[in-house]
């Protein structure tokens, strides 16, 4: 039988302090509590690790297998799994091979006669999903925000940009004059039934800028949100 005490913490935990140590001192705690020995326990730390990761996808499980009476005894939930489905599904698994898992707040979830811990995991798990749901739904106004506002938000730059400043502050800044017109007439002559590499010397010729004929196939692959917001850029030109 082995103990493991499993400490996680996020990038983003990891900007705010979150403390390894504290998780340890609970998991110590908690062997103590169950009777188990909290001097021999094997330590699983995962840093830089979300929880909505698959739990037995994350880096600090890899080299584990858990066997018939081990036990996993964590500091909270929040630190074992974001992902309702997920946690729940690794409950289950762990139950079919017969390993414990414990937590400060409900105690031996894997125990199926402790169903008040099992009705508090369940509507705790719920909770913890929502709460990722918000943060992601957060993040994606933030980049939409910022996409709105000419700033780049990661990845290789579109054809005929590139991207200047860093961090927070990066944007994006046309190579040539009407770089973005260019991007909407290349859309249209696609759509008009050239082929990829038509299009690619007819915007050559127009434009006076190289493009090849898989750029052309990048820039009609892009998000339509991106072409609208375009079109909106430069809606005086002929075509």
């Amino acid at each position: 039988m082995t103990v493991y005490g499993y400490t996680r913490v996020s990038t983003d935990e990891q900007a705010t302090n979150t403390s390894l140590e504290t998780q340890r001192s609970i998991i110590e705690g908690l062997a103590k509590a169950n009777g188990l020995p909290d001097d021999k326990i094997t330590w699983i730390e995962d840093v830089g690790v979300s929880g909505a990761k698959p739990f037995f996808e994350r880096k600090g499980n890899a080299r584990y297998v858990f066997h018939n009476g081990d036990t996993i005894i964590v500091a909270s939930m929040d630190r074992f799994s974001r992902s309702l489905c997920d946690c729940l599904n690794t409950i289950e698994a762990l139950k079919k091979v017969h390993c414990n898992l414990i937590t400060f707040e409900h105690g031996n979830v894997s125990d199926e006669t402790n169903h008040v811990g099992r009705l508090i995991l369940n509507t705790l798990a719920s909770f913890a999903e929502y709460e990722r749901e918000m943060i992601k739904e957060k993040m994606a106004k933030g980049r939409a925000a910022k996409r709105a506002r000419g700033g780049h938000i990661g990845g290789h730059p579109p054809w005929g940009f590139r991207v200047i400043g860093t961090g927070r502050e990066a944007k994006l800044e046309p190579i040539f004059p009407r770089a973005d017109e260019a991007q909407w007439r290349i859309k249209h002559l696609r759509a008009k039934g050239l082929t990829l590499r038509q299009v690619a010397a007819e915007i050559e010729r127009m434009y006076n800028h190289p493009i090849s004929h898989m750029a052309v196939k990048r820039v009609c692959d892009g998000n339509r949100g991106k072409a609208k917001h375009i079109l909106r850029l430069s809606p005086h030109f002929s075509y």
